[in-house]
């Protein structure tokens, strides 16, 4: 599924973005990123753009540059839960890591 194929409220994490498409990377550098939490807030009338969230930023995207990135639909908070726990449960362990490093440094 594609981010232009979002429904207004919904929320979803990107999954991949086409590395042909004319856009990668601005859009890396925009937070557009893996397993990026993204939800789309509008679109404008006719074919227009569609706005979009990421973070505390508000994006405006055409078709053209949304249909490229690649997403999963976050169904439950369930999903964002896992997701999260995921996400912590790496930065733990990078954390006690870098503190054991740190220790090892200070004997």
């Amino acid at each position: 599924m594609t981010l232009w194929e979002l429904k207004p409220n919904q929320k979803a994490f990107i999954q991949d973005i086409d590395h042909d498409c004319s856009n990668y990377e601005r859009l890396i550098s925009y937070g557009f990123n893996k397993h990026q939490s993204v939800q789309f807030l509008y679109k404008m009338a006719l074919s227009g753009p569609r706005v979009y969230q990421i973070g505390d930023t508000v994006y405006s995207l055409s078709h053209s540059i949304a249909k490229n990135i690649m997403i999963s639909i976050q169904d439950t908070d369930l999903n964002l839960e896992s997701y999260s726990s995921k996400y912590f449960d790496n930065l733990i362990l990078k954390n006690s890591i870098v503190a054991s490093a740190q220790n090892s440094e200070i004997n």
